[in-house]
C-alpha cells in the first residue's frame, strides 16, 4: 500500500481517488460490456468459430481446413456472405457448400448449390 504520511490532504486523497478512477472505470466498462466489445479487452473472443464444410456428388460431406483457403479466418468477418460461392469457384468437385460462423447470440450459417 502507500507509506504512512504519504496522502495527508483533502486534495491528495481526491487526486488519488481521480488517477485511480482514470484506470478503473474504463477497465470495469469494457469489461463488463457485452462481447465483442470494439477495442475492448475481449475484441474479438465473442466471436466464435468459423466452419467450412462441402458435400461432393456423391454426397460425401468433407470439412474444409479455412487456414489453407483464407490468409486468416478471422471471427469478425462475415465469411458465409460472401465465402461459399467463391468455395464454389475453388472445389469444381462440390455439388454444395456451407460456411457456419458460431456468435454469442446463436449461429449464422449460409449453404449454397454448385
Amino acid at each position: 500500500m502507500l507509506p504512512p504520511g504519504l496522502v495527508t490532504s483533502w486534495r491528495d486523497r481526491a487526486v488519488l481517488a481521480v488517477a485511480l478512477a482514470l484506470f478503473v472505470v474504463p477497465a470495469a466498462i469494457l469489461l463488463l460490456a457485452p462481447k465483442p466489445g470494439r477495442f475492448g479487452f475481449q475484441m474479438y473472443s465473442g466471436y466464435g468459430v468459423v466452419t467450412a464444410t462441402w458435400t461432393d456428388r456423391a454426397g460425401t460431406t468433407h470439412v474444409l481446413d479455412l487456414e489453407r483457403s483464407t490468409a486468416n479466418p478471422r471471427g469478425e468477418v462475415d465469411w458465409p456472405s460472401f465465402l461459399p460461392e467463391r468455395l464454389c469457384a475453388r472445389l469444381p468437385q462440390a455439388a454444395r457448400v456451407e460456411v457456419r460462423r458460431t456468435l454469442p447470440g446463436g449461429t449464422e450459417h449460409r449453404a449454397v448449390a454448385c
